[in-house]
């Protein structure tokens, strides 16, 4: 359900459709946008997420690929938000897009709230009221946040042993 990587560079780097889509998806959002973007920062510097779970002023690192990290999770989520009209939906995709409820849950939640908002939703029994379930996947040493911005890392951490490539 991704885009490419070189797609959502292309989106991000020039005035498109679709660019005005991610800022409409941003202004629906609100403040969970800023935390999505403070987990972003967090995940790609290494470091420990507790230092990102605060009022403090983002870091601006990664600032100009995130908007590319959005829109990747914007495209699924429109996705997953189609198919949940018919049937149920599972989506398996890497941590960054799914942990705290943000990325891609949160996109799915807001248009199914923009929908059910707009008076022209249909009510169909897998998309209101929204129920979604976060399983994520850590190694056993591996240390985890179990929480983000007053939101849970996921309703189920799975653990495992790393396995031993040669």
């Amino acid at each position: 359900g991704f885009p490419t990587r070189s797609a959502a560079r292309a989106v991000c780097t020039e005035k498109s459709p679709e660019q005005l889509e991610l800022n409409d998806m941003k202004r629906i959002l609100g403040s969970g946008a800023v935390d999505h973007y403070r987990l972003f920062a967090g995940m790609i510097s290494g470091t420990s997420l507790e230092q990102f779970d605060s009022d403090a002023q983002p870091p601006l690192r990664g600032q100009q690929i995130f908007p590319a990290q959005c829109w990747k999770d914007l495209v699924c989520a429109k996705k997953v938000f189609d198919a949940a009209m018919t049937t149920r939906v599972m989506v398996i995709t890497g941590c960054g897009h799914t942990d705290y409820g943000l990325g891609v849950p949160q996109r799915v939640e807001a248009l199914v709230n923009e929908e059910f908002w707009s008076g022209l939703h249909q009510q169909v029994a897998y998309s209101l009221p929204l129920v979604q379930r976060i399983i994520t996947a850590r190694e056993i040493e591996e240390d985890v946040c179990r929480t983000f911005r007053g939101r849970p890392v996921a309703d189920l951490v799975l653990r495992y042993e790393p396995s031993q490539v040669e």
